[in-house]
This record gives C-alpha cells, sequence and structure tokens, in this order.
C-alpha cells in the first residue's frame, strides 16, 4: 500500500479558516487598546502642559494672554514659542482652551469615548469631566469643576 505524501485540500482550508477565526478574534481585542493607549497620551500631554505652565508663571508672573478659544495654539510656553495644537491632533478639534492672567484651563476630548474629555487647570485640579463641561468653559472663570 502506497501512502501520499502532503496534506489534502480540505485539511488546509480548514486550517486557514481555524487561523484567520483566532486572527480576527486577537484583532478586535487590540483595537481597544489602541484607544486606551491615545487617551494615555492625551493624558500625559495635558499633564505636560501644566508643568510648562507652571514655569511660564514662574517667568512671566501670569499665564499668559486672555482667551476663550485655543485657535491653532494650545498655550504659549516660557521661550514664547507657540505649542500647537496638533500635540493632539492634527485638526485640533475636541481641544478646549481658556485662560486668563490669573487661571488657565486645558481640556481634550477623549478617543474611547467623546462625550468625555479630560481636563487640567491652574488650580492642581485633572481629572475626566464631560465634554460639555469642557465646551462650556469660560476665560472668567478657567477651572476644570
Amino acid at each position: 500500500m502506497r501512502y501520499k505524501k502532503g496534506f489534502t485540500l480540505i485539511e488546509l482550508l480548514v486550517v486557514v479558516a481555524i487561523i484567520s477565526l483566532l486572527s480576527s478574534i486577537v484583532f478586535a481585542s487590540l483595537s481597544g487598546g489602541r484607544d486606551k493607549a491615545k487617551d494615555a497620551n492625551v493624558k500625559a500631554n495635558l499633564n505636560n502642559a501644566r508643568t510648562i505652565a507652571a514655569f511660564y508663571y514662574d517667568t512671566n508672573g501670569n499665564y499668559g494672554p486672555v482667551t476663550s478659544v485655543c485657535a491653532g495654539v494650545f498655550f504659549l510656553s516660557p521661550s514664547m514659542s507657540a505649542i500647537n495644537v496638533s500635540m493632539f491632533n492634527a485638526t485640533g478639534t475636541g481641544d478646549y482652551c481658556v485662560s486668563n492672567s490669573t487661571n488657565y484651563a486645558y481640556g481634550h476630548a477623549l478617543k474611547t469615548n467623546s462625550a468625555f474629555g479630560w481636563c487640567v487647570d491652574s488650580n492642581g485640579s485633572s481629572k475626566q469631566v464631560t465634554t460639555a463641561t469642557l465646551a462650556a468653559l469660560t476665560s472668567a472663570s478657567p477651572v476644570c469643576p
């Protein structure tokens, strides 16, 4: 009796089907991790912005000009060079910036749920709030609620 070496077409198709099923499960579970990493990046950038704002205040005695919109610039650094909102994304959508000479509040929408955002302010607050709350920030009272 002679045995043929190799695999049949059915065996190969079953193996390909199993591999594709397993890979789709893995990719589905990893996609949520990317958004969480983007949220962590937003939070880290805002915390870094708080540090830079503290340096600016120590150097100049204020938090810069009064503003109620980001207008393409997140805020001014101690060297007076503009820091672009592209540290969060290229379009600047989802960014919230308000300041007066004594206080500031900066925020950005989160990637995992756009109804929420992260807010930091001159009082040291760093917390999650709704994007409606971020949109309601004013230069008259720039603090995270």
